[in-house]
């Protein structure tokens, strides 16, 4: 089918048709989307009309996804550019690694979901207990009175604690350890859990940060270490000012919430955004699909599902430092207060250099650069070994780990369908249309068509040996609802450039649960602010990095 050609410059403002109904069962009385604040509510906007997938046939799917990269070629019937391989063979997105850590940490900032079972009696869902979306809450906390133990004090206010990393001590020592600079570990305590008491043997099993989620891994741990280390930056430049009545964490605060939201606005989504709809959403008078959304919470579609693409980014190894050429993921996510304390503090030979994970605004690249997965339905081997399946479900003998958490946790969330979200993206397109690919997504059969031959290029791709096939009522049980996270990484593949990009529709998902956070943008003062502290106002992850090189060097040392 051919696809009608649409000029960016031809896309209008969307025009708002819908009005909040309720959610939730059929019968249950579902409270009007939106209403009580922390709820999620659907994107769509209307009750969900999905039919519950078996576990079983989640955890036969979350099996074969674990053994599978699937090719671009045969999915969609969407003419593709050649994939990019990496000199060890594996195709990469063209995204550098860092990326895929700056989206994990920028979900954590949008989400905290808890799960009551009043609520789910009440056919309520899940709530989001993150109530002020991307002003780095998540690394800063409400304030350090709010949560002292992640802050030191001292005569110019607060800052963020750091911790020292370690190396071999010398024979002879009364430990096998010793502290030592720099200061890139997050801080850390050892309690045990008996007394209360330091008991060394337990190792550092207490992270001392507003939210223990971002230190699921050494990486998305020496990321916030190192915002930690910025948002210190920016607040001794505050403090520098001659003006004694500066609340110099409030001031602090406000800057790094300026600073981060316009990275994710113009890089990190410029980067993972499909183009068309990245254009579209950056245009000044665009208006949003998600009616129900109140008080600039995300959807339960973007928290259960496109949020949680970030997954399929994640490489099975990284360079970490010119010393350690490659680490395995099942390592770096055992490196972790909650997974594998008696392994900290940090060793300063996994201390990372953001050269192999960033690019420089130079271009210039040192020899293996770390760069991400492309989109697309795979997942790389340590989540499915390591301290990532936390998930015990087991099918045809494989843990399916982290892709069976997601799928389950999808299922329980009562998303709306692809079907219902697709005729939402229909119904309120600007005029003329979206632009040739989303236009082409919404053609009649092509939907079906994506995910059954995406499907089928999946178990095509593998060879099964102990795992069970799908079998045919299971395939038409999930070509008849697809699971909306995996149909967004088929289209990925077949309309985001080979998986280079999210597709239209994961894009406008992920664009719609960030993008009313932007509409706060920092004030002249803040971003003078940063004149001081960086030499200019970074509006890139290599603009920041290189004007910390000048300005904050110490936050590179190894």
């Amino acid at each position: 089918m051919k696809k009608p050609t649409v000029s960016h410059r031809d896309l209008g403002p969307i025009i708002s048709i819908a009005q909040p109904v309720k959610v939730g069962p059929p019968g249950k009385g579902g409270r009007t989307s939106g209403q009580r604040r922390g709820a999620y509510h659907s994107f769509a906007n209307i009750a969900s009309d999905r039919k519950a997938l078996s576990e079983k046939t989640l955890c036969k799917l979350a099996a074969v996804l674990h053994e599978t990269v699937v090719q671009s070629a045969n999915l969609a019937q969407s003419p593709l550019n050649s994939p990019a391989v990496g000199p060890d063979g594996t195709t990469y997105s063209g995204i550098s690694a860092g990326y895929t850590y700056l989206f994990q940490l920028a979900g954590h900032d949008l989400l905290n979901t808890s799960i009551s079972i009043a609520n789910l009696l009440l056919g309520e869902g899940p709530l989001n207990l993150m109530r002020q979306p991307l002003a780095q809450r998540t690394v800063l906390g409400e304030s350090a009175r709010v949560c002292p133990f992640a802050y030191e004090t001292g005569t110019n206010g607060p800052r963020l604690r750091t911790g020292m990393v370690k190396v071999q001590a010398p024979a002879g020592a009364h430990q096998p350890w010793i502290l030592c600079a720099p200061r890139r570990d997050l801080p850390r305590g050892a309690f045990s859990d008996s007394t209360g008491k330091p008991d060394p043997a337990t190792g550092l099993n207490v992270v001392l940060i507003p939210d223990a989620r971002n230190d699921d891994n050494l990486l998305l741990g020496q990321v916030t270490g190192l915002f930690h280390g910025i948002a210190n930056h920016v607040a001794e430049t505050v403090a520098a000012k001659t003006d004694p009545l500066t609340d110099v964490e409030a001031e602090m605060q406000a800057v790094m919430a300026g600073l981060w939201r316009r990275i994710l606005r113009e890089d990190l989504l410029a980067r993972i955004l499909h183009p068309e709809i990245h254009q579209f959403y950056m245009a000044p008078d665009a208006r949003r699909l998600d009616t129900a959304a109140t008080d600039d919470r995300p959807s339960i579609e973007f928290a259960f599902a496109a949020g949680r693409l970030g997954h399929a980014m994640v490489r099975d190894r990284y360079r970490m430092n010119e010393k350690i050429p490659t680490l395995d993921l099942d390592r770096i996510i055992e490196i972790s207060s909650s997974h594998r304390p008696q392994a900290l503090p940090l060793l300063r030979d996994y201390v990372v250099d953001w050269s192999y994970y960033f690019p420089s605004t130079t271009g210039a690249l040192p020899e293996g650069f770390n760069w991400a997965f492309r989109f697309g339905p795979h997942v790389a081997v340590g989540m499915q070994l390591s301290a990532a399946a936390e998930t015990p479900l087991q099918e045809g003998g494989v843990a399916v780990g982290t892709v069976a958490r997601d799928l389950l946790r999808e299922a329980s969330g009562r998303l709306a369908s692809v079907r219902q979200i697709l005729d939402v993206v229909r119904d309120r397109a600007p005029e003329p249309g979206w632009g040739p690919d989303l236009q082409h997504l919404l053609a009649p059969g092509v939907p079906d068509r994506l995910f059954t031959d995406g499907l089928a290029a999946m178990e095509a791709a593998i060879t099964f040996g102990g795992l069970d096939r799908l079998d045919d009522t299971e395939r038409q049980a999930l070509a008849a609802d697809p699971p909306l996270s995996l149909f967004l990484q088929f289209e990925a593949v077949a309309l985001g450039d080979g998986g280079r990009t999210l597709g239209p529709l994961g894009s406008i998902i992920v664009a719609e649960a960030m993008w009313p956070a932007f509409s706060a943008r920092a004030g002249a003062a803040h971003e003078e602010i940063e004149r001081r502290a960086f030499g200019l106002v970074p509006r890139s992850m290599p603009e920041l990095l290189d004007a910390l090189r000048i300005h904050a060097p110490y936050l590179f040392d190894i």
